[in-house]
């Protein structure tokens, strides 16, 4: 048998009040014939279980985290393709980082990998397009990477992705 507690209200049973963020709070559970209900107390309410209570718990109500800002795929990839006629190490480092950032939000796929005496390139796919990316394999420390990224996080900070593309990646 399953049994589904549900999560916090964050208001006081007893008394009625809101319980703010990084309060304490006191969780109990009762039985209800085949079910449990889930009380929540304020610290200012509570002493001791209450009777009948099959089980109880302590914790506090975190703190809300700050929205993740999110990037604007066409602009992240409107400046990848710029750094496609670059060649400098640093340009060339960065544009790497850029399409696995890319990859990672979905707006690229990974279609192949080719080798040859210039080095091995990702081959990416644009699934909305059709259209594919080669990408030079960079040999990048992960302080290399977390730096380039930190330096796309920086250039981008305005930028935010709409919500149809991650909520409808390409296919």
């Amino acid at each position: 048998m399953e049994y589904r507690i549900g999560a916090s209200d964050r208001k006081c049973s007893a008394c009625g009040k809101e319980i703010p963020e990084g309060a304490v709070l006191y969780s109990a559970v009762f039985e209800t014939g085949e079910t449990f209900e889930r009380r929540d107390y304020c610290e200012g309410c509570w002493s001791a279980p209450p009777d009948a209570c099959y089980s109880f718990w302590r914790t506090r109500i975190e703190d809300k985290k700050p929205e993740k800002k999110r990037i604007d795929a066409e602009i992240v990839l409107g400046f990848f393709d710029e750094l496609e006629k670059k060649n400098s190490p640093a340009e060339l480092n960065f544009r790497y980082v850029i399409a696995l950032l890319l990859m990672r939000k979905r707006v690229l796929r990974f279609a192949d990998v080719e080798r040859s005496d210039a080095g091995e390139f990702l081959v990416l796919r644009r699934p909305r397009e059709g259209r594919l990316y080669r990408v030079g394999v960079r040999n990048l420390s992960e302080e290399e990477i977390r730096s380039l990224t930190d330096e796309v996080a920086r250039l981008l900070a305005a930028s935010t992705i709409t919500d149809e593309e991650e909520a409808h990646p390409d296919e």
